[in-house]
């Protein structure tokens, strides 16, 4: 099945929501406990609340399958000059190890090159317990510091906050 990369949009927001509820739930879980996975959705995918980061320009892109199903989706960033943020990258469970993830990747530094005049690297945090960090070593991450990082809640992330030289 083919699957596609676009641009998300303000009326994508509900799909997103339902998506996270999905993705971030088997990704987090596991990894900090169902109420810190609750609370951090509740946070960052409320279906308002992503309406209002597109239409102020956060960018999000979908990767949907032939059927127009969520396959998964990447939010992404020029933090400054010379620095391009991964927000989120998430590939949905059927798709996972498929090749949507690297495939993503390679779309954000086409992005980064694209959108900053001269970029040095991407960027992205990832929860250090995340199963995802081998992921992104294995594609040429290099973890740069870690840190962590007061959420909310009484929450933290604690990640690593990882970087690929363009």
């Amino acid at each position: 099945m083919e699957i596609s990369i676009h641009k998300a949009g303000v009326n994508d927001a509900e799909r997103i929501n339902k998506a996270a509820q999905i993705v971030f739930t088997q990704t987090f879980t596991p990894v900090i406990g169902a109420e810190q996975t609750a609370y951090m959705l509740e946070k960052m995918y409320d279906v308002d609340g992503l309406k209002k980061q597109i239409s102020q320009g956060r960018n999000f892109y979908l990767a949907e399958n032939s059927l127009g199903e969520i396959c998964g989706y990447l939010s992404c960033f020029q933090k400054d000059g010379e620095v391009f943020r991964i927000e989120k990258l998430y590939v949905m469970p059927d798709y996972q190890k498929s090749g949507l993830g690297k495939r993503f990747f390679e779309y954000a530094i086409s992005l980064a090159k694209n959108l900053t005049p001269s970029p040095k690297c991407l960027q992205l945090n990832v929860n250090r317990e995340n199963p995802a960090v081998k992921f992104y070593l294995h594609i040429g991450m290099k973890i740069a510091s870690q840190g962590d990082f007061v959420f909310g809640g009484g929450y933290f992330m604690k990640d690593y906050i990882m970087e690929y030289e363009l």
